[in-house]
């Protein structure tokens, strides 16, 4: 009640003096600047207020109540009014290929779960239209030839957390790998291959390539293993997996030469005080032959970030969880690059196989931090020479409504009938067509005036050191422009839109795509997402969202 009580003060201030009786000039320009401020208040969306829509806008927000015929469009009595409007700069000049493999998906969650023998799981699944896919390896082993699953050897069972009545390993369970080559091809996905490197062969190995080969399926790279975290692990030594590996490197040299190798790093870059066995590992195998590039992981968690709840430890707020992500963000290129870098080596890049979030499943916070971290990567991309070459994201994506699996969460917005779309789904679907492979990155400024947390002036509005509304602007080969607006706080108005230092006419037809949600804690289930076409003008920033324009 506080929160309305702000809101109608602001109304009551601003319109102290408003009398309708003044000179139509003069009641028109208030009107304008009072949308400016409530963007809610245009119930027809015509980027105009009217002397009844104020009215009844104010009586709405007085009464508490809502109206019947436009429920989405007011602002709900605990959502703060709208902070001040932002301009968005596009500059055209120096335009920088966006490399699409960053946007990827790791399979293992498809297949743990049963998703990937649906049909309507594959049809929602193939709408993100994911660039590349990692087949999993690490503690989930595969080879050519057992009994269904990832069909890891009975040894191998013997070891496994899962034991042999998990489908992962059960006997007569669908073939992993079969499945994996099946929606490849339909997909237009890129393969990251993971082999059995403790317990496969070099045999193993050519019979998957040319299997992936035959089916036309492109191999992006193979990775030597998952990564290491040295103490309980299957390799003593890093000469112990050098000796493993040579013989896996000569094959991929002579029979698949286009094929990217990539070796199995140790966790350098996520504490502050690293044992040096981890460090020495990674600059023994930065010296093996034939390696070109380093694995690694992007989990927040690692980064003393928001952790999932464990029932005890400190309790934070959405708003405090939503800061560990954007400091997790924010110290990347210093605490992980920069240590990998100095392991490493300069000239190596970084393929991201599992990066996202444990904690706030199915929320808008899980949304916006999947986003914010695909703008990371792509921005870092542009001036550090494709640094991040490959990424896989890790986070569940849909649940299946048939399987009872995975209740409790929020739910989801239903895809067909049996599938409901978590909300890193939703998020990132707006994002997707700036991953297509012909898209080159534009130069994006956000600037604007409003008053914020703090009731200051901002240049633009920041959490902590990071921005309220972000975005980012690229370019297809038709000419069309597109821009994503990430907006990690309240609604805010869009003053304008201007390409190259011209405005976009406020009459233009701009086709939108938009997810958003009332707070950060909102599920699956209860985001509001849009599609359509909308003139300029009309143009407005959902709280909590991500919105791609597609420009003329």
């Amino acid at each position: 009640m506080k929160r309305l009580a702000t809101i109608l003060c602001a109304i009551s201030v601003f319109c102290s003096g408003f009398a309708f009786s003044a000179t139509p000039t003069a009641v028109d320009e208030r009107l304008q600047q009072l949308v400016t401020r409530f963007p809610a208040a245009d119930l027809n969306h015509d980027g105009k207020l009217s002397t009844d829509e104020f009215r009844q806008f104010r009586g709405e927000m007085q009464s508490g109540g809502t109206t019947s015929s436009t429920p989405s469009t007011i602002v709900p009595a605990e959502t703060p009014a709208p902070a001040g409007k932002v301009t968005i700069k596009l500059t055209s000049a120096n335009p920088v290929p966006i490399n699409p493999k960053i946007y990827g998906i790791n399979c293992a969650e498809m297949f743990i779960f049963d998703l990937v023998q649906k049909p309507e799981y594959l049809a929602a699944l193939g709408e993100l239209q994911f660039n590349t896919f990692l087949f999993p390896g690490g503690s989930s082993y595969h080879h050519p030839t057992g009994t269904g699953g990832f069909n890891i050897k009975e040894e191998e069972i013997a070891q496994s957390k899962h034991g042999s009545d998990h489908r992962i390993n059960k006997v007569g369970s669908p073939d992993f790998f079969l499945q994996y080559l099946g929606f490849m091809k339909p997909m237009g996905g890129h393969a990251v291959f993971i082999p059995n490197i403790p317990n496969g062969t070099v045999e193993e190995l050519d019979w998957y390539m040319k299997k992936m080969t035959d089916t036309q399926v492109p191999v992006e790279t193979v990775v030597l293993g998952m990564e290491v975290q040295l103490g309980a692990f299957r390799f003593e030594s890093s000469a112990d997996y050098i000796a493993k590996i040579k013989p896996i490197i000569e094959l991929l040299k002579a029979k698949y030469p286009k094929v990217r190798i990539v070796g199995w790093s140790t966790p350098v870059g996520r504490k502050s005080g690293v044992p040096e066995s981890f460090r020495q590992w990674n600059r023994d195998v930065a010296q093996v032959p034939g390696i070109d590039d380093f694995a690694q992981y992007g989990w927040t968690e690692f980064a003393s970030a928001a952790m999932r709840k464990r029932g005890s430890g400190e309790v934070k707020t959405p708003e405090q969880r939503l800061g560990d992500y954007d400091a997790f963000v924010q110290s990347f290129p210093e605490k992980e690059i920069k240590a990998y870098a100095n392991d490493w080596g300069a000239d190596k890049k970084m393929f991201m196989l599992q990066w996202g979030t444990h904690a706030d499943r199915n929320t808008a916070l899980e949304g916006l931090h999947s986003v914010n971290f695909l703008f990371f990567m792509t921005e870092y991309n542009a001036t550090h020479d494709n640094y991040f070459e490959v990424a896989t994201w890790s986070v569940p994506l849909m649940s299946d409504l048939t399987s009872g699996k995975r209740k409790g969460s929020g739910g989801g917005v239903t895809y067909q009938q049996d599938i409901a779309l978590w909300s890193p789904y939703l998020y990132a679907k707006p994002l997707r067509q700036f991953y297509s492979g012909d898209k080159s990155l534009l130069t994006a400024a956000v600037v604007g005036v409003g008053v914020g947390v703090g009731c200051g002036v901002w240049g633009v509005e920041k959490q902590g050191a990071m921005e309220v509304v972000k975005a980012l602007a690229s370019a297809g080969p038709d000419g069309k422009k597109y821009l994503c607006i990430l907006n990690r706080g309240l609604a805010i108005a869009l003053n304008a839109i201007t390409v190259d230092g011209k405005p976009l006419a406020s009459d233009a037809s701009v086709h939108i795509e938009s997810v958003s949600g009332d707070t950060l804690t909102t599920t699956g289930g209860s985001l509001k997402t849009f599609v359509g076409d909308k003139s300029a003008a009309s143009l407005s920033i959902e709280p909590f969202s991500v919105t791609t324009l597609t420009l003329p």
